[in-house]
């Protein structure tokens, strides 16, 4: 949470909160322009979490440079399973960073032993899953943990660079995620499934997912593959308790 001076001596909060990095090296990026009183540009950072930040800095846009914005559509997506990355660790000396926490991961190199099993319940089919990735409507890809999705764009559609001009791509992603810390509410269940108008999450009982005939043929369609279990149980009755999302 940012907070301001309140004009008395202390500090009020101000700002939508804006979440934390969530365990990993990050770089978050924040729009403080409404929250910043010209008078008194002083602005810092409240957690209720053990954070540690190597580098915060201010950047002021004043450029009126012309920009273009291109588009470009998704033309592949792809869902498999795949496995958990190896921490960087675990490598060989010379290529782990173990100084550098929280964990990293190397991509290039799949762990022995899985982390963790998925959610109980139903994930998106693997295969190709374009068609529900090209817009904001609540029919969204479901992943659990060991998945991937692999997302491909023809970059050569875009026009030329006009002289003294420079590209960047950014990849535009909308969706949630949920994890079995027993710190989260509604964590040991795919569902419910969250969406764009709910109040909140959990949301009250008065709302639900919704129920049209398109999200219908989503979640029939789409949503049939059970999760994997990554990690086998030590007994029968831990087996059943996994799979009628009862295991603590």
């Amino acid at each position: 949470m940012f907070q301001v001076p309140d004009g008395q001596g202390g500090w009020r909060d101000t700002g939508p909160p804006v979440g934390f990095p969530a365990g990993k090296t990050k770089t978050m990026i924040v729009d403080v322009t409404s929250m910043l009183d010209r008078a008194d540009p002083r602005i810092r950072v409240a957690t209720t979490l053990r954070l540690y930040w190597d580098r915060i800095v201010l950047a002021t846009d004043a450029d009126d440079a012309p920009k273009t914005i291109t588009e470009i559509a998704c033309t592949g997506a792809n869902a498999w399973r795949r496995g958990f990355s190896d921490p960087l660790d675990s490598l060989p000396p010379g290529e782990a960073n173990p100084a550098n926490k929280p964990e990293r991961f190397a991509w290039e190199s799949l762990a022995r032993d899985p982390r963790w099993n998925q959610h109980p319940g139903l994930y998106t089919r693997y295969g190709e899953c374009r068609e529900l990735v090209g817009a904001v409507d609540d029919r969204f890809v479901i992943l659990g943990a060991g998945d991937a999705l692999t997302l491909r764009f023809k970059a050569l559609d875009v026009p030329a660079l006009a002289s003294g001009m420079r590209r960047d791509f950014l990849v535009y992603l909308d969706g949630w995620a949920k994890d079995r810390d027993p710190n989260t509410i509604q964590a040991l269940e795919v569902e419910p499934l969250p969406f764009h108008a709910m109040s909140g999450y959990p949301y009250r009982a008065d709302e639900h997912f919704p129920d049209t005939e398109a999200h219908r043929a989503w979640r029939r369609d789409w949503q049939t593959r059970p999760a994997f279990q990554w990690i086998a149980p030590v007994s029968l009755r831990a087996e059943v308790e996994w799979l009628l999302g009862t295991l603590p």
